[in-house]
């Protein structure tokens, strides 16, 4: 025969194991909490980053367009070329374009400074585009090509 305390530490023992205490429910419920909270963060961080890539993409439509137009210009012409806004990127986009003289200095399009700078031949000529997205931060691409003359 089993003397009584034991046989009632076995049964004590049997129906504590049938359940989960408040405190092991709470810690579920904070390890499930911070998870979802996380998931939903990497779900906003996603679609941020997919407008982000999106207006880059159209970023660089837009220099590859510039580049386009600027090619079988002349050198006189390139050098009177004013860059317009293609309106890809929104009201916000602005488009500058430099041509680097014989010391690498940048001179802005169109040159209006008499006399004009020497330039090498080819010139380096690049193309950046700026843009402010929706939630208001600034960005900008640029692109650069080496043109004869």
């Amino acid at each position: 025969m089993q003397p009584k305390g034991k046989v009632g530490s076995m049964s004590h023992n049997l129906n504590r194991s049938r359940g989960f205490t408040l405190l092991e429910l709470s810690i579920a419920a904070g390890v499930m909490a911070v998870a979802f909270i996380v998931i939903m963060q990497s779900m906003v961080s996603i679609s941020s980053t997919r407008e982000i890539v999106s207006d880059e993409t159209l970023a660089v439509a837009a220099l590859s367009s510039v580049l386009e137009e600027i090619r079988p210009l002349s050198f006189e012409q390139l050098l009177a070329y004013q860059p317009t806004p293609h309106g890809l990127l929104g009201s916000t986009e602005r488009i500058r374009v430099f041509c680097f003289d014989q010391t690498g200095a940048p001179i802005a399009l169109p040159v209006t400074s008499t006399p004009q700078p020497v330039f090498p031949n080819p010139v380096e000529v690049q193309v950046t585009v700026f843009w402010v997205d929706p939630s208001g931060k600034p960005f900008s691409r640029s692109v650069s090509a080496m043109i004869g003359r």
